[in-house]
C-alpha cells in the first residue's frame, strides 16, 4: 500500500521532524512511502531510496498534484507550531486521510495560523465563534489584545481539535489523555499508539561519572509551559547547597526573559544557554548529564519525544505529574506536583545529590521501559493493523461527512434534529453490514 506521508523533515527544527526520520525504516520496510513536505528537507537523513516530494498548498488543486496524492493513503503530521504544520492543514482540508496528533490543545496553531492574515486574525476568531460560541470569541478577542500572553489559559476548553480532525479518516495519538481529547471534540476513529523512538546517532564516547558537579540539561523547543523560569527559581534557592551545572539546548520562546532571569538571581556561572546544537553534541550533552529537567504545565496532550531521547542514554528526568508523564511508572521518572513546583524541584535536586546511584537506576529503567514501549516496527505494525479496516474507515467516514453537511444546511435547530436523525436512520444500517 502507498502512504504519502506528510511530515516537517529534517533539518527542520522540531521533534515531529526527527520522529518521521526515525520512523522512516521502519514505515519503508512496510509501505510504498512518499515523503511530503513544504518547507526544507534533507533526504540523506532518510533511508537510502527514499522518496521526498515538496509540495505547495496554494496549488493543491491542481490537477498534477491530486493524482499523486489520490494515490493511496494520505497521513498528516500535526503539532503545535503553524510554521511547520499550516500547509499541511491546508491540504488535510481538502483530502482525507489520517491525521497524527502530536499535539491535542492546538490552540497555539489556531491563533498562529491565521496571525498574518488578511484581516489580520479575522479566521482566528470567526473559527473560535463557531467551535466554542460567542463565550470562545470574546475569549479570542482577549487572547488577540495580548498578542497571545493569556493563550495558555484557554488550551483546555478552547482546544482546537475539531478543524484539524473535521476531514479525517481516522486520527492517531500518542496517549491516554490525547484519545480523551480527541474523544470529547470529536467522533473520528482513533488508534493510540505508544510515540516511537530510536537514537539515529552513533552512541557518544562520554563517560557518566555519579559524582558532583550534577550535570542538568533542558532541551528542545522551550515555550513557556516548559516551566524553566521555575526551574531557575528552584536552583538559584540551592546554590551554595549543591555544585550543579545546567545546559539549555534548542530554542527559547524568549531569550532575553530567561537571560535576564539567569542574570537577576546570578546563576550566570552555573547556567548556560546554547542555543541549536548539532545532533552529536546534544547528545554527548544528554549522555553526559544526569538529571534532564522535561517539566511541562499546561500539557499540550502530547508524549515527549525529548524525554525518550534522554531515556535512550539512561538520563533519568524530572517531569510535571500530568497528562502522559502521570501514567509513567515511578521507576521510570521523578514526578513534581503542579502545585508545590519549586519545592518538588529543590527535593529531586537535593535527592540527586544525597542518593545518586538511586537516579542510576531510574536512567536504566528508563531505558529498557523505552526498548519494550516504544518500538518503531511496533508503531508501523499497529498503524499496519489499522490500515487492514480501510473498507469499513472509509464507509465510516462517508457516513460522518454526510451528517455534517446535513447539519451545515439546516435553517434551525429543530430542522436540523429531524434531518439528522433520518440520515442516522439511512446511514447506521451500513456500519452493520
Amino acid at each position: 500500500m502507498r502512504l504519502n506521508w506528510f511530515s516537517p523533515l529534517p533539518p527542520e527544527r522540531t521533534d515531529i521532524a526527527h520522529y518521521t526520520a526515525r520512523l522512516a525504516p521502519a514505515l519503508m520496510r512496510r509501505f510504498d512511502v512518499v515523503f511530503w513536505t513544504d518547507l526544507r528537507a534533507d533526504a540523506q537523513v532518510l533511508p537510502a531510496g527514499a522518496s521526498v516530494q515538496i509540495f505547495d498548498a496554494k496549488r493543491i488543486e491542481e490537477r498534477a498534484n491530486n493524482r499523486q496524492l489520490l494515490c493511496g493513503l494520505n497521513v498528516y503530521n500535526f503539532g503545535n507550531d503553524a510554521r511547520f504544520h499550516a500547509g499541511i492543514f491546508q491540504v488535510a482540508k481538502r483530502i482525507p486521510g489520517f491525521a497524527v496528533l502530536h499535539d491535542t490543545r492546538l490552540h497555539g496553531f489556531a491563533f498562529e495560523l491565521y496571525r498574518h492574515a488578511e484581516p489580520r486574525w479575522a479566521g482566528y476568531l470567526d473559527l473560535a465563534r463557531e467551535l466554542y460560541g460567542e463565550g470562545g470569541e470574546a475569549k479570542a478577542r482577549q487572547i488577540v489584545a495580548c498578542e497571545g500572553r493569556t493563550i495558555d489559559q484557554s488550551v483546555e476548553d478552547m482546544p482546537f481539535i475539531e478543524p484539524v480532525v473535521d476531514n479525517a479518516i481516522a486520527a492517531v495519538c500518542h496517549t491516554r489523555m490525547a484519545c480523551a481529547d480527541i474523544r470529547a471534540r470529536s467522533d473520528v476513529p482513533i488508534l493510540t499508539l505508544p510515540l516511537p523512538f530510536v537514537s539515529l546517532a552513533e552512541k557518544p564516547a562520554v563517560r557518566r561519572e555519579w559524582a558532583p558537579p550534577w550535570r542538568f540539561v533542558m532541551f528542545g523547543y522551550v515555550n513557556s509551559n516548559r516551566r524553566l523560569e521555575s526551574i531557575i527559581r528552584a536552583l538559584a534557592e540551592l546554590r551554595g547547597r549543591v555544585d550543579f551545572k545546567l545546559d539549555i539546548f534548542g530554542t527559547l520562546w524568549d531569550q532575553p526573559l530567561i537571560e535576564g532571569a539567569i542574570a537577576r538571581t546570578d546563576l550566570s556561572s552555573h547556567v548556560r544557554v546554547h542555543g541549536f546544537a548539532s545532533e552529536e553534541k546534544l547528545d554527548a550533552a544528554i549522555a553526559s548529564a544526569h538529571l534532564a529537567f522535561n517539566l511541562r504545565y499546561p500539557t499540550m496532550g502530547e508524549a515527549s519525544g525529548g524525554i525518550l531521547r534522554s531515556w535512550a542514554h539512561a538520563t533519568p528526568a524530572l517531569v510535571t505529574n500530568v497528562g502522559w508523564y502521570a501514567d509513567l511508572p515511578d521507576e521510570v521518572a521523578l514526578k513534581v506536583s503542579v502545585e508545590n513546583e519549586i519545592a518538588d524541584i529543590q527535593r529531586g535536586v537535593l535527592k540527586l545529590a544525597e542518593r545518586p546511584r538511586d537516579f542510576e537506576t531510574m536512567g536504566r529503567a528508563a531505558q529498557v521501559w523505552l526498548s519494550e514501549a516504544h518500538s518503531p516496527v511496533a508503531y508501523v505494525e499497529g498503524l499496519a493493523d489499522a490500515l487492514a479496516d480501510m473498507p469499513r474507515l472509509m464507509t465510516r467516514y462517508a457516513g460522518r461527512r454526510m451528517l455534517q453537511r446535513v447539519a451545515a444546511v439546516s435553517r434551525s435547530k429543530a430542522e436540523r434534529r429531524v434531518m439528522l436523525d433520518r440520515a442516522v436512520d439511512l446511514i447506521l444500517p451500513l456500519f452493520t453490514q
